[in-house]
Parts: structure tokens; sequence; C-alpha cells
């Protein structure tokens, strides 16, 4: 192996393994620019963001020595700059910036001689931003430089598609995610996402509890067959977000299915009487927000006496899932068989 191939081994070996291994733009280009810098002998390689709406450039890497300084954040009106010079003219390499574009004004005063440039493009065909390179002194750039300056822009396009590919698979899969665990009826947690909700809630240890609260709507099935289902989905709704205000701070709602929904409410550790006191206030809190006055369409009143609350306590870290929402379901039934004044559901239809 000659020198040449040695020199061109040492450069270029820090870019294959960036291109390999690198995860972000930040990880990928500052040694694409070490590379581009040795390559050129230029004291300044950089690369730039250009937001055509805002007409703007901005610089967002740069590697500078000697003379020129392009500072990273730079920011200049995109019909002033170089580039656009450059892409526009299809000129992108330039000896004399002077002589060239002696309008550019910033660019001479900033003290470019030597200048070429490289669009990166994105897979749609827009302008992402791009890759350049500028010395103070006039500079002969030989073809392959210009090749690799290509190049090496060609395959930042490909990496920023890539990353933005990704970022769009993580963003869909959080909202398929998002969907599969939300009830689409009530846009409440759903079954799913109560099951994922009751490994995070479940108590690790003796210094922790968890209050698991089994909700049913009374005689739900009247309303749905007096009002329709359409009406009985509405009241559904309303149910969802009347329970979901009454939560304390931390604690879980979903809907469990039909005219049932589970809450999860974590205690720290307490004594078996605060237990008892915690879970009928949350119990009274959840039973009142149900109940009231439901004004339905053509002046229907549904009046609703409030749900049926069971409650299981969990302290044991051991115990099963299955079993703690079985006692909760339980309890939920006993409160159900309570002697009750009136129906659970009275509906009103107006007169005439």
């Amino acid at each position: 192996m000659n020198d040449d191939a040695l020199d061109a081994a040492t450069v270029l070996t820090p870019v294959t393994q960036a291109l390999l291994s690198s995860r972000t733009l930040d990880e990928l280009v500052p040694p694409l620019l070490q590379a581009l810098q040795t390559i050129t002998g230029l004291e300044s390689v950089y690369l730039t963001r250009i937001d055509e709406a805002a007409a703007t450039q901005t610089v967002v890497f740069a590697r500078n020595q000697g003379a020129l300084n392009l500072a990273e954040g730079l920011t200049v009106p995109w019909q002033d700059t170089l580039c656009r010079r450059a892409l526009q003219s299809e000129q992108t390499v330039c000896t004399d910036v002077a002589q060239r574009w002696p309008d550019a004004r910033a660019a001479i005063e900033l003290g470019i001689r030597t200048y070429l440039t490289a669009p990166i493009r994105l897979v749609d065909g827009r302008l992402w931003g791009t890759l350049c390179a500028a010395g103070a002194q006039p500079r002969a750039v030989p073809q392959a430089v210009q090749q690799l300056l290509q190049l090496l822009s060609i395959l930042i396009g490909q990496f920023i598609d890539r990353e933005r590919l990704a970022q769009r698979l993580l963003h869909e899969n959080d909202r398929l995610r998002q969907t599969a665990h939300t009830d689409a009826l009530t846009n409440l947690p759903n079954r799913l996402a109560l099951k994922d909700a009751l490994q995070r809630f479940w108590p690790q240890g003796r210094q922790q509890a968890l209050l698991v609260l089994f909700i049913d709507l009374d005689d739900f099935k009247v309303i749905n067959d007096r009002l329709g289902h359409r009406q009985g989905d509405v009241f559904l709704r309303w149910q969802g977000q009347r329970l979901r205000r009454a939560l304390r701070p931390g604690d879980f709602l979903a809907r469990y299915g039909g005219d049932e929904f589970v809450v999860l409410a974590p205690l720290p550790s307490e004594s078996a009487e605060t237990f008892e006191s915690t879970a009928a206030t949350l119990v009274r809190r959840l039973r009142d927000a149900t109940a009231g006055h439901f004004t339905m369409e053509e002046g229907v009143t549904v009046a609703y006496a409030g749900a049926s609350i069971g409650w299981s306590l969990v302290t044991d870290p051991h115990e099963s899932v299955d079993e703690a929402l079985a006692r909760a379901d339980a309890a939920m039934y006993r409160d159900k068989a309570r002697p009750r004044t009136g129906p659970a559901v009275d509906i009103v239809r107006p007169r005439g």
C-alpha cells in the first residue's frame, strides 16, 4: 500500500466507523467534518440547516481552525448566502469568492476566498441543508475532493431520512399502543391498560398498599332499553368523565367493560383503621360522582341514584391480581344488594 492509500485509509476509517455506529446526527457529523477538513485543508467545514419558510440558514455543526471561525448557531438570511448563490448557479466550487460573487458582502467580510458546498436533500427531493468548506486563501479543489463532498452530503441526507423514519415509526408505535390501551367510547384506559397499571401499582413490599375498587352502574340496561344504545353510550361517557374528576392525584381509572369501571388507588403503609377510612371516603366520592340528574335528548331526564362499588385492599405483594379483582367484584355485588329507598334509574319524559 502506498503513502496516498495509507493517508486515505487514515482519514476515511473514522468516517466508515461513524456511518456504521452513529445513531444520531450529533454522533455522525463531527467525525465527518474532521475528515473533510483533513482532506480539503480548509479552515472551516460546517453543516447547515435551511429553513425555506423563514428564509434563513443556520450553521448546525462546525469545525474551525486558523483565520476563519463560522460559529455553530450562526443564522443568516438565506437570500444573502454563498450556498444559495452556488446552488442556483450550479457552481458549487469557487476559489475566489470576491471575484465571482462581489455582492456577497457578509462572506467577503468574513474573509472567505475558497468555498465549496453540496446540497443535503431528503428522499422526497426537499433541500434540508448544505455541507460546506471554506478557506481564507485561494486553494485548488481537486475533482476527487468535490466528489467526496457530494458523497458525504448524500450519506448525511440518507441518514437524516433514516432518522426521521425511525422517529415516525416510534411515534406511530406509541400512537398504536395508546389506541390499543384506550377505550374507544369513553377515552379512558381499557382493560389492557388496567393490566399494565396493576403491574405498576402492585405493592412491592410491606410498606405499600393498593386499594382496588370495582364500580358497576346499576340498572344501566334500563337506560339502553328505554332510550336506545346511542343515549346509553352518552351516559357512559358522562359517567367516565365524572369518575375521572372524582379521583385523587395518582389514582388510576379504567373502563373494565360494559358498565363496569375499576379504580386503582395506591396507599402508603397505614393502620387498618386508616385504610378503612380512606376506602369509605373514596367510595363515597365515586358514588356521589355517578349520582345526579342527566338531561338526554328531547328533554328526557335520567335521575340516577349512583353506582354500586366494592373494594379490596392489597398489602401482600404475593397476592394474585385475579384474586384482588375477584374480592373487589364480590364486595361490589354485596353493595348492590344493599336496601334502597327507590329505583337506581328514574327516566322522566317532558309532558306534551
